[in-house]
C-alpha cells in the first residue's frame, strides 16, 4: 500500500523578536565637555551630533571616536541637524543653513536667497521636502535646497516641525507672542492654529496620532498632550503631575512602540511609558542636563547632553525575522530563516518537540551580534523517524533575554519514495540541471523563488507517470543570487532547495 507524507504547513512570516533590559545602563560615548544639541543617525549607522565648538562631529565605530566635521560650515553656534532619503545631512544654525553629499567631509551653503540668517530648526519630511525656520516664519524646499519659498507662517521661532501619517503638518512655537501648535493641512504652504499651548517637543506616531509635550507657564500646567483627529482636538494624558517646574527637552518613539522623553529639573532624567503616555518610569541619567534624544534601527537610545552624549540600548532588542521556513525531505526536516535586522543577538536555539515529549533543544546557531544587514540561517534535522514534528526558535541575546519564534508542524513518513535532487552544477552560470523522481501518476509543479519567498517562475505544471524526470534550467535573465526551487506533487509530496546563480 502506497504511503504518503503528511501534509507539509510551510509559513513565511514576519515578526521581531523582543526582549526587555531590566535596568537600564548608559554607557557614555564620549565628546566630553561638549553641549550636544542634536544627533543623527543614518542607515549605516553613522552618528553625525551638532555641539561647539566644532559645531557638527561625526562618528563611524558606534562613538568609540569622534572627528569633527565642518569644512565649509562657517557658523560657529551648534544647530538642528537632519538628513534626506539618499543620506545627504542638512544643518541650520545661527548664521546659515548647509548640506554635505558625502557624509560631513564637505559642506555647501544653501537657503542664502533667505533674508534672516539666524536659523532655529530644520526638517526633513518623509518626501524629502525640506523645512528651516528662522525670524521670518518657516520656509520650505522641493528640490533638496536648491531653491526655497516662504509659506504663510511668519513668526518667528518656529521648532518640532514634522507629518503624521495621514500627511499633516504640525509646528510648535514657545515663544510668549506666538506660542501655540500649527497645522498644515497642504505639505507646509499654508498654517493654522491647532492649540494655543506651546510645545517643547512634538512627536508622530505611526497610527497619525501626535504628541505634545508642554512646559509649565502661566496658561497651562506641564504635561503632554495628545490628537488622535489630525490636530483638530488635543487631550491631556494627565502625565507629570506636579507643583514644580518641568522642562520638556524631546520626545522620541522606538519600534516596539514605547515612548522616551527627556526631562529638566524636576523629574530630570530620561523617562518611558509602554502604555502610550498614560504612565511613566524613570529610566536614567538623572543630574545630566539633556538636549536631545534618538534611537537608531537596532534600537539604542543616544541622549545628547551639556556634558557629551549617551547611549543604552533601550527596552528593544529587535531580531527581525522576515523568512522562517520548516519543510521535510524524505526523513529529514531543513530549517531557513533570514533576518533583516539584528540587535545584541547572541544566536538561536532550535528547539523541536515530538508527538507529546516536551521541547528539547538540538542545536544552536551563533547570531550576527548587531547588523542591520539581512542573514540566512540553516539547520538540518536528520535522519528522524515518522511522525508529527513542531519546531521553534529561541532567540537570545547576549544579556540573557530571550524570545520565542512561533511553531512550525511537520510530518514525516519515512517510507515515501519522491526524490527532488540538488541541482547540478551549483553554484552554476546560467545553466544547471535538475532531477527528480515520482513513484506513480500525479501532478508535478515545479517553480522557482527569491530568498524572500516570492515565486518568480514555474518551471513545470503538468502531469507525469511514475518515473526519473531531468529538468535543464536556464536563468540567464536573472542577477546572480541565492534562489530555491520547490517541487509539489498532487499526493501530498513538497520539497524544496536551493540554488546559486553567479554569473
Amino acid at each position: 500500500m502506497m504511503k504518503y507524507f503528511y501534509t507539509l504547513l510551510l509559513f513565511c512570516i514576519s515578526f521581531v523578536f523582543v526582549a526587555y533590559s531590566q535596568e537600564p545602563t548608559w554607557e557614555f560615548l564620549g565628546l566630553e565637555g561638549i553641549g550636544v544639541l542634536d544627533i543623527a543617525i543614518d542607515d549605516s549607522s553613522n552618528i553625525y551630533v551638532s555641539g561647539g565648538p566644532e559645531v557638527v562631529y561625526k562618528s563611524t565605530n558606534d562613538g568609540i571616536t569622534w572627528f569633527p566635521k565642518n569644512n565649509g560650515i562657517s557658523v560657529t553656534t551648534a544647530g538642528s541637524l537632519d538628513m534626506d532619503a539618499q543620506a545627504n545631512i542638512y544643518f541650520a544654525a545661527f548664521g546659515g543653513v548647509f548640506k554635505t553629499t558625502d557624509g560631513g567631509e564637505n559642506w555647501f551653503r544653501i537657503a542664502q536667497e533667505l533674508t534672516d540668517l539666524e536659523f532655529y530648526f530644520i526638517k526633513v519630511i518623509p518626501n524629502d521636502y525640506i523645512f528651516v525656520s528662522n525670524f521670518d516664519g518657516i520656509h520650505r524646499s522641493i528640490d533638496y535646497g536648491a531653491t526655497w519659498f516662504s509659506t504663510n507662517y511668519t513668526y518667528w521661532g518656529a521648532s518640532q516641525i514634522g507629518i503624521n501619517s495621514n500627511g499633516i503638518m504640525f509646528a510648535g512655537n514657545e515663544s510668549a507672542s506666538w506660542a501655540s501648535i500649527y497645522r498644515s493641512a497642504d505639505i507646509g504652504i499654508n498654517w493654522t492654529i491647532s492649540s494655543s499651548f506651546p510645545p517643547s517637543a512634538l512627536l508622530f506616531n505611526k497610527n497619525g496620532v501626535i504628541y505634545a509635550a508642554v512646559e509649565t507657564n502661566p496658561f497651562t500646567s506641564a504635561d503632554i498632550y495628545k490628537s488622535t483627529d489630525d490636530g483638530i482636538s488635543w487631550d491631556r494624558t494627565f502625565a507629570f503631575i506636579t507643583s514644580g517646574t518641568i522642562i520638556y527637552q524631546d520626545l522620541e518613539l522606538d519600534r516596539n512602540g514605547d515612548f522616551y522623553v527627556a526631562i529638566d529639573e524636576e523629574f530630570n532624567g530620561v523617562h518611558l511609558s509602554i502604555d502610550s503616555v498614560i504612565s511613566w518610569t524613570y529610566y536614567g541619567l538623572f543630574g545630566h542636563y539633556i538636549y536631545s534624544l534618538a534611537i537608531d534601527s537596532s534600537g539604542y537610545i543616544y541622549a545628547g547632553t551639556s556634558n557629551g552624549i549617551y547611549r543604552t540600548p533601550g527596552r528593544t532588542i529587535p531580531v527581525e525575522l522576515i523568512s522562517f521556513i520548516v519543510e521535510p525531505y524524505n526523513n529529514d526536516v531543513e530549517l531557513r530563516w533570514i533576518t533583516a535586522t539584528e540587535a545584541n543577538n547572541y544566536g538561536f536555539e532550535v528547539e523541536r518537540k515530538y508527538g507529546n515529549e516536551d521541547w528539547v533543544k538540538i542545536s544552536f546557531i551563533h547570531g550576527n551580534g548587531t547588523s542591520t544587514i539581512e542573514h540566512i540561517y540553516t539547520y538540518a534535522d536528520q535522519n528522524l523517524e515518522s511522525g508529527n514534528y513542531l519546531y521553534r526558535l529561541k532567540q537570545i541575546d547576549y544579556d540573557g533575554n530571550y524570545e520565542y519564534s512561533s511553531e512550525i508542524k511537520v510530518g514525516i513518513n519515512n517510507d515515501y519514495n519522491f526524490k527532488l535532487d540538488q541541482n547540478f552544477p551549483n553554484p552554476f552560470n546560467t545553466q544547471t540541471r535538475i532531477t527528480f523522481q515520482i513513484p506513480e501518476k500525479s501532478f508535478i509543479e515545479i517553480s522557482l523563488y527569491s530568498i524572500l519567498g516570492e515565486k518568480l517562475e514555474t518551471l513545470i505544471n503538468k502531469e507525469f507517470e511514475g518515473g526519473e524526470y531531468e529538468l535543464n534550467l536556464d536563468i540567464s535573465e536573472f542577477q546572480s543570487g541565492v534562489y530555491f526551487y520547490k517541487m509539489i506533487s498532487s499526493l501530498g509530496f513538497s520539497q524544496t532547495k536551493k540554488l546559486i546563480l553567479l554569473k
